[in-house]
């Protein structure tokens, strides 16, 4: 081995043969190894309140009083709602009306400028539906669009 000089994926890809998939965590990228291929798996979009990455939908601080995620199937997502907030008001955390359940955005009623923000609901058919709020709609909508098949996107 003298005169050789091995990077640290070599030293891994010796030292564990019979290993398909090789996961090496950079910054906020996962890359994994199988077959002499790298696929880079990453947040497609990523805000405060919400992230959508591999086909699941990640609501942020959705459950009272844990603040943990809520992740989502994005195939059983029946339909999207979205509505500005400048023309709504919904809860900050929780429910009021016993139809949605809101992720925790404490600002959601109270911001300057509330043009720029808007509240999505999903709908995948349980009692409640899911709402949380999106500052960049265009950027969200695009990611959603690619794994919606036949879902319906309403705005309000």
């Amino acid at each position: 081995m003298s005169g050789v000089r091995l990077n640290p994926i070599n030293l891994f890809k010796r030292r564990i043969r019979n290993i398909r998939h090789l996961c090496i965590y950079n910054h906020k990228k996962i890359w994994i190894l199988s077959n002499h291929f790298f696929f880079n798996i990453m947040a497609e979009f990523e805000e405060e309140w919400s992230k959508i990455e591999n086909g699941y939908l990640i609501i942020k601080w959705y459950y009272f009083p844990t603040a943990t995620n809520l992740k989502i199937d994005i195939d059983k997502i029946l339909d999207i709602q979205v509505r500005s907030q400048a023309s709504s008001y919904k809860k900050n955390w929780g429910s009021s009306s016993l139809k949605t359940w809101w992720a925790c955005d404490m600002k959601r009623n109270f911001r300057s400028k509330p043009e720029g923000f808007h509240n999505v609901t999903i709908n995948i058919g349980d009692t409640f539906k899911k709402g949380f709020t999106v500052q960049d709609l265009n950027k969200f909508l695009s990611a959603m669009r690619k794994y919606l098949k036949n879902q319906s996107i309403v705005f309000k």
